[in-house]
């Protein structure tokens, strides 16, 4: 699948795109009763077309939020490894537990990484799903 083009980039906060990301999402997280913990580095600037960035934040944070049972806690964690900045959501969701989804979300993720040149990984557990950006 490889429709996205290389877009135009620019400096992006990423931490700012998260923070502007959760207020759009705060009625889904108030509805859902979700407790969400945000551990970030703060001022970490990475190279990147906007748009795509906030897609991508956006649609891993509403997966995080819709496909798990209410009360769940959430992690977003921000950080910057030998690698390059890492971005980092987790949250608790059990196999049959909150509306199933047809994965374009995670699609659409995957597609916006490849074609700004980023890694994005995810581990769905019994135990818990996870998503990993590095940003190369």
């Amino acid at each position: 699948m490889r429709y996205l083009p290389r877009a135009p980039r620019g400096q992006a906060d990423l931490r700012s795109v998260i923070d502007d990301t959760l207020v759009g999402l705060q009625p889904l997280t108030e509805l859902k009763s979700i407790r969400l913990q945000l551990d970030s580095v703060p001022g970490i600037v990475i190279l990147a077309n906007r748009e795509h960035l906030v897609l991508l934040v956006r649609n891993l944070l509403e997966n995080a939020f819709r496909h798990c049972p209410e009360g769940t806690n959430v992690s977003v964690s921000v950080s910057h490894s030998g690698a390059g900045p890492e971005l980092v959501i987790q949250n608790a969701i059990h196999q049959g537990d909150g509306p199933a989804g047809n994965g374009l979300g995670l699609r659409i993720c995957r597609e916006v990484a490849r074609a700004n040149g980023w890694e994005l990984t995810t581990c769905e557990e019994p135990e818990g799903y996870s998503a990993t950006v590095r940003f190369l």
